[in-house]
């Protein structure tokens, strides 16, 4: 996992313009036109991946889900559906709470999986191993967290370290229970991925967004550079580079309509 994440950041900004900058001052040295012309590239797609922006037209490129009625949710059978909340990292130790706590992408997840069941009854299951061996998993503090909101989830899976064993290990256990179908709870530019990893395990998927990113100011900032853009930015193409290499090794594929109608994914802005 380590050395996966390692290569990603080699590919993705701002760590791939700083290698480029080096080797375009390099190449320089003797092709002094090319050198430059590497530098400036680097540069250049540096400052444009920072615009507020290109992080908004990136997400909607992944957002492509709608946010499910409540008549969608209510429409699924009770006794063949469950709520799965996809894990969204916890940090290292916390001294203020003597453990690991949960980054924000979890936490809104949960939040949403709440308002979920505001609007039906269904079982709950949250998926999430141990990232870089902290020694709580996701799902357990995530289901901590959905407890102190009234919940108590069905089950637990504590084994995945990625999306793809998300998928595997909940089916393992939703199928047994008789479960052919998920409302899928993710940030809404995960759930491509999350989509086509749970339909490639056989189940059928009601895509369930939160935590929205594809839109910006509607001010001369949206072309101003910014840390926090750049941030978002990286989280985006990182989300394309897991769906193509999801695609190339295990064989998922895009997923156009997961429950048909009910579910068919909002037209590309």
């Amino acid at each position: 996992m380590l050395i996966r994440n390692l290569l990603g950041n080699l590919v993705l900004p701002p760590l791939a313009n700083l290698l480029l900058i080096v080797l375009g001052l390099l190449v320089a040295l003797r092709y002094r036109r090319l050198g430059r012309g590497i530098v400036a590239f680097a540069v250049v797609s540096l400052f444009v991946l920072a615009l507020p922006w290109t992080k908004a037209r990136l997400y909607q490129t992944l957002e492509i889900y709608p946010v499910p009625t409540a008549e969608q949710l209510q429409g699924l059978d009770p006794a063949r559906t469950a709520i799965v909340v996809l894990g969204g990292g916890v940090t290292g130790f916390a001294q203020e709470y003597g453990k690991s706590r949960l980054k924000d992408n979890s936490l809104q997840r949960i939040y949403y999986a709440r308002h979920v069941l505001e609007q039906v009854s269904l079982p709950v299951l949250i998926t999430g191993g141990f990232p870089w061996g902290e020694p709580d998993s996701e799902a357990a503090l995530m289901g901590h967290a959905l407890g102190l909101m009234g919940v108590q989830p069905r089950w637990l899976e504590e084994q995945s370290r990625n999306t793809w064993e998300n998928a595997v290990y909940s089916a393992a256990l939703l199928k047994p229970a008789g479960i052919d179908t998920v409302v899928l709870v993710t940030d809404a530019w995960h759930l491509r991925r999350g989509v086509e990893s749970f339909h490639a395990q056989g189940l059928k998927v009601l895509p369930a967004p939160t935590g929205f990113r594809g839109k910006t100011y509607d001010d001369i900032r949206t072309y101003l550079p910014e840390t926090y853009a750049l941030h978002h930015t990286w989280d985006a193409l990182h989300e394309w580079l897991g769906i193509l290499v999801y695609r190339l090794s295990h064989g998922t594929r895009a997923v156009s309509s997961p429950l048909a109608a009910a579910a068919a994914p909002a037209p590309s802005p």
